[in-house]
């Protein structure tokens, strides 16, 4: 570990340690750590517990998808977007399974306009209870009484939905791929908005095809083509309506 990620993980321990959020353990497990570097410069620390999961006993539900809670939107004029600080560490690890959440510095996870008046009193219903549950929300990535929001990857306003800049960006500077993995890279990446694009399926199916098992690896016309198209499709970044429950 670096010099810079052993002074972030010392800094980050001490303010956990003092706040109350992590406490020294003596766990027979420990999940390895990592970095990950903010768009800002500050690194963030990850804590790696997929070989927990492998042994987690599922409570399968299902997840509410992404057009479901876009479409709840379809009536919605003015928006407020909030972020809790600390994210999944907000929440409350039941007694008896703490120690599982050890991480391998032996320090245990604790864990625990006009507007409108009524989209005032929601926020301000949602405020007092972050607070009374001692809750605190990042203002930097917080917005408030806005006409325009992103919100899960997407742009919404009163009207239309639309992509983000950024992400149509990435994918217009998305360099060619020499291997399957980075063509599952890419298809990862543009599905995202395979709802703005007609036909996706149909479009990408020279490159989907490449990702079958025992498919040799082709990068002829069809697949520069499929590639190219799809880069196509997205950069005339074209918008969507909100659905209307009343029309087919």
């Amino acid at each position: 570990m670096t010099l810079s990620k052993m002074a972030a993980l010392k800094e980050h321990i001490d303010s956990k340690l003092a706040a109350g959020k992590k406490c020294p353990s003596t766990s027979s497990t420990g999940a390895p750590v990592t970095f990950v570097k903010r768009v800002d410069g500050w690194l963030h620390l990850m804590v790696d517990y997929h070989h927990l999961n492998t042994i987690t006993i599922k409570d399968c539900y299902t997840l509410t998808r992404q057009d479901e809670l876009i479409e709840k939107l379809r009536h919605a004029k003015i928006f407020t977007k909030l972020d809790l600080r600390n994210g999944y560490n907000n929440i409350h690890i039941k007694e008896g399974n703490k120690w599982k959440a050890a991480f391998r510095t032996n320090v245990a996870v604790l864990y625990e306009q006009h507007i409108p008046e009524e989209h005032v009193q929601h926020v301000t219903e949602v405020l007092s209870r972050l607070q009374k549950h001692n809750l605190f929300y990042n203002p930097s990535k917080c917005v408030f009484f806005v006409t325009e929001v992103t919100y899960i990857g997407l742009v919404v306003t009163p009207d239309w939905i639309s992509m983000e800049q950024e992400k149509v960006k990435a994918i217009q500077e998305w360099p060619e791929p020499k291997n399957v993995k980075q063509v599952q890279s890419f298809l990862g990446f543009a599905n995202f908005y395979r709802c703005f694009v007609h036909d996706f399926s149909c479009l990408a199916r020279p490159l989907t095809s490449l990702t079958q098992k025992n498919q040799p690896w082709v990068w002829e016309a069809a697949q520069k083509e499929a590639f190219q198209q799809i880069k196509i499709a997205i950069s005339k970044e074209p918008v969507l309506g909100h659905p209307h429950g009343s029309q087919p």
